[in-house]
């Protein structure tokens, strides 16, 4: 497994905009989180939903809310059945551009749960948990 980092969040105008134009997130837009290894030779860059990339970003800068998002909510859940976020892993990848990840968890009695789930989750809640994002070495050895 590859320890990695998120660098941030980018966004990719379908069509490119002035400076002084509104700024709207069109349907044919594309989000993207973007992880590095830690030597930074290699990249990863996934797309993601704008909601997705909100949430990392947020997480990226530290940001609070008075109410809990989706991710904290899932923290919380998390630690009040008494388990703990050991560490997030993407995967693998399929032909149609879906990259598939994991969160591994330990139970309040030292067993081991693996969760499958989609990479803007994982990413958001090992943001908000301060737990380890990794991804799997034969899949960095393919798509990077």
């Amino acid at each position: 497994m590859v320890p990695v980092e998120v660098r941030g969040v980018r966004l990719e105008r379908a069509e490119p905009s002035e400076p002084t134009e509104p700024a709207f997130l069109g349907s044919e837009d594309r989000t993207y989180v973007m992880l590095r290894s830690a030597e930074a030779s290699r990249a990863l860059d996934i797309q993601i939903g704008s909601a997705e990339a909100f949430a990392i970003s947020s997480a990226l800068e530290g940001k609070r809310w008075d109410r809990p998002m989706t991710h904290d909510l899932l923290g919380e859940v998390i630690a009040a059945l008494g388990a703990t976020l050991r560490h997030v892993v993407i995967t693998d990848h399929r032909e149609d551009d879906v990259y598939i990840a994991e969160m591994d968890l330990t139970d309040r009695d030292g067993g081991a749960i693996r969760v499958s789930a989609r990479p803007s989750d994982v990413v958001a809640l090992a943001l908000r948990q301060g737990a380890p994002i990794l991804v799997n070495e034969a899949l960095f050895a393919d798509v990077a």
